[in-house]
């Protein structure tokens, strides 16, 4: 299975300059939007939206994919959220505690718990405690 890289150390698609359009409802006209037009923006940290008529403007693509988010439905969030799967080792066990003051001195705890770790070692480890 291939590795996914996480997000924070995903490389953008596009890496060099390009330019794409999107259709205006109204109008007829369309939408320049310009990525990677010169090497402050790279890689697609901003992008250039020309209107019809020569107007321009710049946006962060942080912000664009924040507006994205914030009016998908659930189904099109799922489709703007990247996704990894990495094999991942799993250990279940039940730590037992023997307290001698406050509970009850001699009184067994005991504590379910689940561990996580990537099977490759490269990853956080995850540690979760379940019910009885």
């Amino acid at each position: 299975m291939a590795d996914t890289p996480s997000l924070a150390t995903r490389k953008p698609i596009i890496t060099e300059a390009r330019t794409m359009y999107l259709p205006m409802l109204t109008g007829g006209g369309r939408i320049q939007v310009d990525v990677n037009w010169n090497a402050d923006v790279m890689p697609c940290k901003v992008l250039r939206l020309t209107f019809p008529g020569g107007n321009a403007c710049l946006v962060k693509k942080t912000d664009l994919v924040s507006l994205l988010m914030f009016f998908a439905d659930p189904t099109e969030m799922e489709a703007l959220i990247a996704k990894s799967m990495k094999p991942v080792h799993s250990y279940d066990t039940i730590l037992g505690i023997r307290t001698t003051k406050a509970i009850g001195a001699g009184e067994n705890i005991r504590i379910p718990v689940s561990i996580h770790y990537p099977a490759d070692g490269d990853g956080p480890v995850q540690i979760f405690t379940k019910s009885l």
